[in-house]
């Protein structure tokens, strides 16, 4: 966690390199274990053998293990996302449906920006990105989350630390009234989940009414809704119901507290 406090200000990819340096890890050792268990035969035609070949390359024997540790040397994110994307039935039952796509996306965002200019990408660009990489870590391992957020969190203040917050207290309380917490207190489902995302727009709500400054609102809207781990289970709740999100309207509350959108 100390170096990720310390990080020097980057480009929004490179915040995203970073964050797909700390999934990688965990993405080995999950892939590893299940295909292993799973597949015998992938592991060996597509593990041992490789691995195998590399080691006579440079005059060296190689134990046929098939631990995961071996993967190490061979695998990088992208290997990581197309191995499940060609082993969905082996994945399934652990990733579920919104797994398999979440992988399928950050394939695609990975395979977009590897190469790309890094000031092609903008923060919000970053932004999906982590949201993606949050959720997948959810499904697999729920302990990498606050260090995604953690480096999320420093991308964001370093993109609006110095910039002006311009929109009124009231105009930023009253935007997140209409996009978010009208529709949901409007709505008329008596099931548990929906009582439950009434309970917590409520609470969130009282929050803000409490508020003096302009500023207050938006650094809680970033520090304890969309850069912490503490929003996710909002999140989950609200996505659940069907309702709009903090994250769905980032960029456009981003846009009403500081006027344009900053370039990437």
């Amino acid at each position: 966690m100390q170096a990720e406090k310390t990080m020097e200000k980057l480009s929004p990819r490179s915040y995203v390199t970073g964050g797909f340096d700390i999934i990688k890890p965990t993405l080995i050792a999950f892939i590893g274990k299940t295909l292993r268990k799973k597949n015998k035969a992938w592991w060996n035609e597509n593990i041992y053998t490789k691995l195998k070949e590399e080691f006579e390359k440079n005059d060296k024997t190689l134990k046929k293990t098939g631990n995961v540790s071996d993967l190490f040397k061979l695998f990088d994110e992208s290997m990581c996302f197309k191995t499940i994307n060609e082993n969905k039935k082996f994945f399934y039952k652990v990733l579920g449906e919104k797994g398999i796509k979440i992988n399928t996306e950050l394939l695609k965002i990975r395979n977009k920006w590897a190469h790309a200019p890094g000031k092609g990408m903008s923060e919000n660009d970053a932004d999906n990105a982590f949201q993606f990489m949050i959720e997948f870590m959810e499904i697999i391992d729920t302990t990498i989350v606050v260090r995604l957020y953690s480096i999320k969190d420093q991308m964001h203040r370093y993109y609006y630390q110095d910039r002006k917050v311009i929109a009124s207290k009231e105009n930023l309380i009253n935007y997140l009234y209409e996009k978010i917490f009208l529709p949901i207190l409007n709505d008329k489902r008596e099931t548990d989940i929906v009582k439950k995302a009434k309970r917590k727009v409520i609470y969130t709500q009282d929050c803000f009414s409490k508020m003096k400054t302009r500023e207050e609102v938006v650094n809680f809207f970033w520090d304890n809704i969309v850069n912490n781990p503490r929003g996710l289970d909002s999140y989950r709740v609200l996505k659940e119901c069907g309702f709009t999100t903090f994250e769905d309207v980032r960029e456009e509350f981003t846009v009403l507290s500081y006027g344009d959108k900053l370039d990437g």
